[in-house]
């Protein structure tokens, strides 16, 4: 059995990530969708337990997600020029 000591349930979170418990529900909502059609992701990997009752979400899959998110964002500002002064 994984050892899920450290996990954060859904509230903890979306507080860790600065976004709402619902922004969260969302995302695992939509996120059921796309791994079924074989796309990636949005939001940040979680775990179902108590015989998928309980969703909760390791500290390091948040992290993960947010360097992710910041890579893109500064990927997506490079390639169309926003941010630069003339």
């Amino acid at each position: 059995m994984k050892d899920i000591t450290g996990c954060l349930r859904t509230k903890e979170a979306a507080e860790y990530l600065g976004l709402s418990p619902q922004t969260l529900c969302n995302y695992r909502t939509l996120d059921r969708k796309a791994v079924a059609l074989g796309e990636p992701m949005r939001g940040p990997r979680f775990l179902m337990i108590c015989g998928g009752n309980v969703c909760v979400y390791r500290k390091q899959d948040l992290d993960a997600w947010l360097d992710a998110a910041a890579k893109a964002t500064a990927k997506r500002f490079a390639s169309n020029g926003a941010g630069v002064r003339r």
